[in-house]
């Protein structure tokens, strides 16, 4: 079976990965520190220094034996065969060599390699020997970061401030960017019940089986009935299937629910919650290992259906963010919605963070 190669990076200094980052032999990169982790068998992270101002790698010689490898490429959605033994589809390259070995980088993309080879140059460069004396070149903006989605509500306009911005547009009768309610920043979303922000189709936002996490701070005006918060869509402008996710407030119920679900399906992970009005909270959903978190204000909540959404495969390209299909729209505000891909980020109660988010 091959082995994926998937997004896995750092750009803020002294980051390291914890074990439940990481697993066994897979490799993430910190590119402002120039260090590379991985998990070795016994589960503990080891680390080698990348750094270097010359064309020369620092590490040339030991082998990170590797089930994963992260790295991606902007290639576009298909299989497409590109050496032997090394495939990429929908940007994922997967290779499967047992085992790669970081050497020095190399001086043309047909020099002396076995396939499965990995080199860097110290300059932010990796190399793949994607097949014998075969090689291809990736630099920084070739990878994803864990951060598939920033958006902070700051500014004059709707953005998006992860690494790999995306395009975003107000629908419906038009979300805005309003100064009278903000967690950081001194804005925030305002939604009126019938408008969503919508972002863009782009396979940075397939999340497929494997860990990710949706968080955003939400400020309720009205607690009736059931609201969304965000969803997963395929098309910006149609319904969505059960290869999507959604989060949403189901204030109809008895008592109220935070909900994470699978649209389409009776696949939905629940935690008892009754908010306030006029009060802002910190709302987090993560998948790890096939099991659902749910946190408000950093505390884990008492989860029924945690496992629900174990297999549950999520391929939708875009978002929406204040309303699932139904339509449900929110009604409040909302601060700092943030949608990380390949990572659980909480698995256990924490403390929400006190500024906004920086990646």
């Amino acid at each position: 079976m091959s082995n994926p190669i998937l997004p896995k990076r750092s750009y803020d200094g002294a980051v390291v990965p914890s074990v439940d980052e990481l697993e066994t032999h897979e490799l993430a990169i910190n590119w402002a520190d120039k260090v590379a982790f991985t998990k070795d068998s016994s589960g503990s992270i080891v680390s080698a220094q990348l750094g270097g101002s010359s064309d020369a790698a620092s590490i040339t010689s030991g082998t990170f034996g590797r089930d994963r490898i992260p790295l991606a490429t902007t290639t576009a959605a298909g299989a497409v065969v590109v050496g032997s033994g090394i495939s990429v589809t929908n940007g994922t390259i997967s290779a499967t060599s047992s085992g790669a070995s970081f050497v020095q980088a190399p001086e043309s993309s047909t020099s002396s390699g076995t396939a499965g080879t990995l080199a860097y140059d110290g300059l932010g460069n990796l190399y793949l020997c994607y097949s014998s004396n075969s090689w291809k070149k990736f630099s920084g903006s070739d990878f994803l970061s864990f951060t598939r989605l920033l958006l902070h509500a700051d500014g004059s306009s709707i953005v998006d401030s992860s690494s790999s911005p995306l395009t975003c547009s107000s629908t419906g009768s038009g979300a805005s960017l309003s100064t009278a309610q903000s967690k950081f920043g001194g804005s925030s979303f305002l939604f009126n019940g019938e408008d969503v922000i919508s972002i863009d189709n782009s396979t940075q936002l397939y999340a497929d089986t494997g860990d990710f996490t949706v968080e955003l701070w939400v400020r309720f005006t009205s607690t009736s009935g059931f609201q969304g918060f965000a969803q997963s869509k395929n098309s910006l402008s149609g319904g969505a299937g059960s290869e999507n996710w959604w989060i949403g407030y189901a204030g109809e119920d008895s008592p109220p629910k935070l909900v994470f679900a699978q649209h389409s399906t009776s696949n939905a992970a629940t935690a008892e919650w009754s908010p306030s009005v006029n009060t802002w909270y910190h709302v987090a959903a993560v998948r790890h290992n096939g099991t659902v978190y749910l946190f408000i204000d950093g505390v884990s909540q008492s989860v029924s259906n945690a496992e629900s959404l174990s297999s549950s495969s999520f391929s939708g390209t875009g978002v929406a963010i204040g309303g699932v299909t139904t339509p449900a729209y929110f009604s409040g505000y909302i601060d700092e919605f943030r949608l990380s891909v390949g990572i659980a980020r909480y698995t256990a109660s924490f403390t929400p963070q006190t500024s906004a988010f920086t990646g």
